[in-house]
């Protein structure tokens, strides 16, 4: 397999999971220094914003079309995905800035832009 692709493969598979029902409980224990699990109810459909710097016929711009339409229809449009090319929110920094303060959801980048970010994104190479 491609590495390049391992991300967005990674993401289809995280997204295509669940999602049979309109309305789910989900647990989570991601709260720092915390052993309860949080409950949340998600309603459906879920929108998630995707940017990114090139435009819509760059590699990048195809692959997250089709992204969007396998996620989409696997998952019988409860996740739905709102594609930004061209950089319409932003430059790659801004992009993955955005994804750290949750204006952005996705974005695809060059992994030399996660450098800055690294150890805010969980992102290492070794």
């Amino acid at each position: 397999m491609n590495k390049k692709y391992f991300p967005l493969i990674s993401a289809i598979f995280i997204l295509m999971t669940g999602c049979q029902s309109k309305t789910e409980t989900v647990v989570s224990s991601e709260v720092k220094n915390s052993t309860e699990p949080i409950i949340v109810a998600a309603e459906y459909p879920i929108t998630l914003k995707v940017g990114y710097s090139t435009g819509q016929d760059d590699p990048k711009g195809i692959a997250l079309d089709s992204f969007k339409e396998t996620v989409e229809k696997q998952t019988n449009g409860d996740i739905l995905i709102e594609i930004h090319p061209s950089g319409e929110l932003g430059s790659d920094s801004e992009l993955l800035a955005g994804m750290i303060d949750s204006s952005v959801d996705m974005t695809v980048s060059s992994a030399g832009n996660y450098a800055l970010y690294a150890t805010r994104v969980a992102y290492s190479h070794n």
